[in-house]
């Protein structure tokens, strides 16, 4: 997954940041054949930050939230448009 290379950008179809992450780890468990451990590390240390987008009924896209990935693995919900006000 980390080429070494700063920065890139992938496309991952899912309802939630967390979703998101399980879907990478599971792509790559199925696609590499890789213990669980050895999956979750190599993508945990290549995603830094997911960007939830979804389109609007004018077409338009708009940032719904964006996460942040711990050293662990977890996710700091950093901005969720569903908790605003």
């Amino acid at each position: 997954l980390s080429t070494g290379h700063t920065g890139s950008l992938s496309t991952v179809h899912a309802r939630s940041a967390l979703g998101a992450i399980s879907r990478l780890r599971t792509f790559c468990a199925m696609s590499a054949g890789f213990s669980d451990a050895v999956v979750r590390a190599q993508v945990d240390a290549a995603v830094e930050v997911l960007i939830g987008m979804r389109r609007r009924a004018d077409g338009a896209r708009v940032v719904t939230s964006i996460a942040q990935v711990d050293e662990a693995g977890g996710l700091n919900v950093v901005f969720d448009e569903a908790s605003r006000s």
